[in-house]
């Protein structure tokens, strides 16, 4: 976790929780394997994900299923903790730059930018609002279902991602904006009948 900055690629990991330090493990033991047998090998780190498809228990599509239902809108700690979010298919063209255009052994940031980091409270109430817009209903009417919680051991307060590299060498950037990439999520979700039946 950084609180200012994002992360590059050359710097230390800092795992402050089991499950990010088992994708830790997993690097290392990669890159041993391309450094001593020649395993060729290319290592992406991306931000936050988001799209169609996601399971139900992750922050946004829980927070989709939570709003629809007229549920309280849980949100850990003060909501404060700031994400780089980014669009599931920008990290799969990022993916692809790196497997192709990348050089072996090297690690690649993969990220939406300063322009995509939100508070989780701030990606709370973007979403009650495209669901208040695209139902019809009054700005402002979902957001009072927003309620904090207590915070979760190890969560780190502000995770981002700096891609310049992968940027500079292959010419890959984001290009669905959060507001943009938001809407299109909630629309999925609303109007997929197999994943509405398993948000709802």
């Amino acid at each position: 976790s950084v609180e200012t900055g994002s992360f590059h690629e050359e710097q230390p990991l800092h795992p402050n929780n089991p499950y990010s330090a088992t994708k830790a493990a997993g690097e290392h033991l990669t890159t041993a394997w391309c450094n001593t047998h020649g395993l060729p090998v290319v290592i992406t780190r991306c931000s936050n994900n988001y799209g169609p498809y996601q399971g139900p228990d992750k922050f946004i599509p829980l927070t989709i299923g939570r709003c629809l239902r007229r549920e309280p809108v849980l949100i850990h700690g003060t909501g404060q903790n700031v994400r780089d979010w980014i669009h599931v298919s920008d990290h799969v063209r990022g993916i692809e730059r790196a497997v192709l255009n990348g050089n072996t052994g090297e690690v690649y940031n993969i990220g939406g930018g300063t322009a995509s980091e939100r508070t989780n409270l701030k990606i709370a109430e973007m979403i009650c609002d495209i669901i208040d817009d695209e139902r019809n209903q009054t700005t402002g009417r979902s957001r009072k279902l927003i309620t904090l919680t207590g915070n979760r051991p190890g969560n780190d307060l502000r995770y981002s991602m700096n891609a310049d590299k992968l940027q500079r060498q292959t010419g890959w950037k984001p290009l669905i904006s959060l507001k943009d990439g938001l809407r299109e999520t909630v629309r999925w979700y609303t109007n997929n009948p197999i994943y509405r039946e398993r948000i709802n």
